[in-house]
């Protein structure tokens, strides 16, 4: 029964299956010249956000906890609070890692 599945596993498939959902109406706009329908995209950001939270229980942890690490390692990364492309493909993983643990 799905009770007897792992939380953790319905979390992930779930969240690769809503990103597809998210990402079908933005092709369909790209290439084939579809509006973008925003009540869609807000009902599927909306499950995004359901199988996060499923995700964030299912590993014992916590919004504010999973935020804090990856406002850490992005301020590690990003020194100047602003994306640089020269950080982001140079990366210093020990540092990230440290700042994420640092939490």
């Amino acid at each position: 029964t799905a009770s007897d599945k792992s939380p953790l596993l319905h979390a992930v498939l779930g969240l690769a299956d809503e990103t597809g959902e998210l990402i079908s109406p933005i092709k369909k706009h790209m290439f084939y010249g579809k509006n973008i329908d925003m009540n869609n995209l807000k009902e599927e950001a909306g499950d995004l956000a359901w199988f996060l939270n499923l995700l964030i229980h299912a590993i014992g942890s916590s919004w504010e906890e999973v935020l804090e690490m990856n406002i850490a390692k992005l301020e590690k990364r990003y020194p100047h609070l602003r994306f640089n492309a020269d950080h982001a493909i140079h990366r210093d993983t020990a540092a990230e890692k440290a700042a994420m643990e640092g939490a």
